[in-house]
C-alpha cells in the first residue's frame, strides 16, 4: 500500500490518478487548492509583489472565488489560475499547462491541431503538416479557428504563459500552441480554419490528428532542428559568425569552444559576431567559456543572489540531498538534514544572501584578440541574456540589435510543487539573481547599437546578420 501523499511534505510534486484526471471538483476542493497555490507563493518567493500590488493581486483573488459557481475540471480550473499566476510577471513562477488529459486526448478521437505553427509578433503563421493534402497552406498567416478571431485566442493563450515580456510568449507559443488550444476548449474533430490568401482571405476545414500523428510531425521537426552551436567563417569581411541557438553543458560547451577559437587563429579573423537572437537560455556554461577565449581578467555573469528561507524550500533542499546521498545518509529524516547545513539552520522566512565574485578565467589559448560584436534581441533569454550582460558590464564586446527579452537581474529557480486536490503543477522562484553590473532593478540590456542605427528592417530575419557583416566598418 502506497503512502498518502501529504501537499506540505518532500516531494512535494504528484501525479494525479485517472480518477482524478476525469473528476469534477467542488467549489470547496479548489478554494483549496487555491488557498495553498497562494500561501505557497507568498512563503517560497522573495518578492513576490515585485510586479504588482499585493491589494491588487487579492482583488483578483477574490474575483476568482466569485467566479467559481459549481464544480469544476482540472482544465477549467488551471484556466482560471493559470492568468493570475503567469501575471506576477515571473517566468519561472507559474502554473504548468497539463500534460495529462492532453496526452489522453485520442480517448476523445483525432482532435489535436494538424498544423505546427509559428508565431511572431501577434502573427500566426502555418508552418508544416502531417496531412499532405493541405501542405499547400504551409505559409499561410492564420487569421482564425473556428470562427473565433487568431487574435482573441493568442490573447488567452499567452494570458497562461509565464514570462518577462509578450516577445517571450510568442517566441515560445509555438510549442504550446495545441495543447492550449485543447486545454481551452478549441480542439475538434474538424476545424474551419480562416487563412490568408491572394487577393483574399480563403477559409478550409480540416481534420484533427491523432497523436501518433502528431508524434510524427514532432519527430520529423527534430531532424531538421539545426545544431544549438554553429559557425561560418567569411574570410571576404575578415569575420566569423557564432550562431548559438541554446546553452548546452559544460562540456560540450568547453569541446566546441575549443575547436571554433582554433579555427580563428588558423584563419586570422579579425571580427567574430555572437549571434543571440534566437536564444532561450540553458546552461551558463558556454558564457564562461566564450569570455575565457576573450579575456583573462576576472568576470562573473552573475555579482549576487537572494535566496529566502521558507520552510518548503528547506524540506526541498534537504530532500534533494538526501536523494542523492549514500548510505547512511540517505536514512537520515529531513529535519536532521535541515540541521546539518549552516543555511537551513538560517530563521525561516529570512533571506540568504550571496556574494558572487568575479573569478579569473581558465586559461584558454588561443585567446581573441580581434572585435567581438554580440546580436541580441527581444528573444534573446535566461542565460543568453546573462551572457549578453556580461558581455556588456565587462566590456568584452559591443551589443547589436535590441534589449533582451531576459532582464539582467531576475528571480530565477524553481520549486516545483502540485495542488493537494487537483494536482495541478506549478512552480516558483525562491531566488533572486543579480547580474554582473550590480543593479537589483529588473530591466532588460541594451544594445550598443541600435537596429536603426544599421538600417535593419527585421532584426530576426535572414537579412540581418549579413546587413552587419556588411556594416562592420562602421562599427568601433
Amino acid at each position: 500500500m502506497t503512502r498518502a501523499w501529504k501537499p506540505d511534505t518532500y516531494p512535494f510534486v504528484t501525479s494525479p490518478t485517472n480518477h482524478e484526471l476525469k473528476k469534477e471538483y467542488s467549489k470547496g476542493e479548489l478554494l483549496v487548492d487555491l488557498e495553498y497555490l497562494q500561501n505557497t507563493l507568498e512563503e517560497v518567493h522573495p518578492n513576490l509583489y515585485f510586479s504588482k500590488s499585493s491589494d491588487f493581486s487579492y482583488e483578483q483573488l477574490t474575483a476568482i472565488k466569485t467566479d467559481i459557481h459549481g464544480k469544476l475540471t482540472r482544465l477549467e480550473f488551471y484556466s482560471k489560475i493559470a492568468p493570475y499566476v503567469a501575471d506576477f510577471g515571473d517566468g519561472h513562477t507559474s502554473v504548468r499547462v497539463p500534460d495529462k488529459e492532453y496526452a489522453n486526448s485520442d480517448a476523445i478521437g483525432n482532435i489535436r491541431f494538424p498544423f505546427n505553427v509559428n508565431c511572431k509578433d501577434g502573427v500566426v503563421t502555418l508552418t508544416s503538416t502531417v496531412l499532405e493534402q493541405f501542405e499547400e497552406y504551409v505559409g499561410r498567416k492564420l487569421l482564425s479557428i473556428n470562427g473565433k478571431p487568431i487574435n482573441r485566442i493568442l490573447e488567452r493563450m499567452t494570458s497562461m504563459m509565464s514570462g518577462e515580456s509578450i516577445h517571450f510568449k510568442y517566441s515560445y507559443l509555438f510549442m504550446l500552441f495545441s495543447k492550449l488550444l485543447f486545454v481551452l476548449g478549441g480542439s475538434a474533430r474538424n476545424y474551419l480554419l480562416k487563412v490568408s490568401g491572394d487577393p483574399s482571405p480563403e477559409e478550409l476545414t480540416v481534420p484533427g490528428i491523432s497523436k501518433a500523428q502528431s508524434k510524427i510531425d514532432s519527430e520529423s521537426k527534430t531532424v531538421n532542428v539545426t545544431k544549438s552551436y554553429t559557425y561560418k567563417i567569411q574570410k571576404e569581411f575578415d569575420c566569423a559568425v557564432l550562431t548559438l541557438l541554446s546553452c548546452e553543458s559544460e562540456e560540450k560547451s568547453r569541446e566546441f569552444c575549443q575547436d571554433f577559437f582554433n579555427v580563428l587563429e588558423r584563419e586570422t579573423i579579425g571580427n567574430l559576431i555572437v549571434d543571440l537572437r534566437h536564444n532561450g537560455g540553458g546552461h551558463d556554461a558556454i558564457g564562461n567559456e566564450i569570455s575565457a577565449y576573450l579575456t583573462s581578467k576576472p568576470v562573473s555573469q552573475f555579482s549576487g543572489m537572494e535566496m529566502k528561507i521558507s520552510a518548503k524550500y528547506k524540506k526541498y533542499l534537504a530532500g534533494h540531498y538526501r536523494d542523492g546521498a549514500g548510505f547512511p545518509m540517505k536514512l537520515l529524516p529531513l529535519s536532521i538534514l535541515t540541521l546539518l547545513h549552516p543555511v537551513l539552520r538560517m530563521k525561516t522566512g529570512s533571506i540568504y544572501k550571496l556574494s558572487l565574485p568575479e573569478v579569473t578565467p581558465p586559461n584558454r589559448n588561443p585567446r581573441f584578440k580581434g572585435r567581438v560584436f554580440v546580436v541580441i534581441s527581444q528573444c534573446t533569454y535566461s542565460s543568453a541574456a546573462s551572457l549578453a550582460a556580461m558581455v556588456k558590464a565587462y566590456g568584452l564586446g559591443k551589443l547589436i540589435g535590441e534589449p533582451t527579452g531576459g532582464y539582467v537581474s531576475t528571480y530565477g529557480d524553481s520549486f516545483m510543487f502540485s495542488l493537494p486536490n487537483t494536482k495541478l503543477l506549478c512552480s516558483v522562484s525562491p531566488k533572486f539573481i543579480i547580474g554582473p553590473d550590480g543593479v537589483k532593478k529588473p530591466e532588460p540590456t541594451y544594445p550598443d547599437y541600435s537596429t536603426s542605427d544599421l538600417d535593419i528592417d527585421n532584426l530576426v530575419g535572414p537579412d540581418a546578420i549579413p546587413k552587419i557583416i556588411r556594416n562592420l566598418n562602421k562599427l568601433k
